[in-house]
């Protein structure tokens, strides 16, 4: 996912995170939710489900 240069750097601090959910239902991996959320935050989403609306609405951006 992290192609991006700033989504790279971005990641580059969460390296040694280590993810504590359980591996069943996890529907998206870490480097993610680490990618999208702050993105999403940062355009204005104030809760889970508007960053979960603005991932869906900016898939192809962040899949480049």
């Amino acid at each position: 996912m992290a192609t991006c240069p700033a989504a790279s750097l971005l990641l580059t601090f969460f390296n040694d995170l280590k993810d504590p959910r359980s591996p069943l239902g996890k529907l998206h991996s870490l480097e993610t939710i680490i990618t999208v959320a702050p993105v999403g935050i940062l355009c204005g989403a104030d809760e889970w489900v508007e960053i979960e609306e603005f991932g869906k609405a900016k898939l192809e951006l962040f899949q480049q």
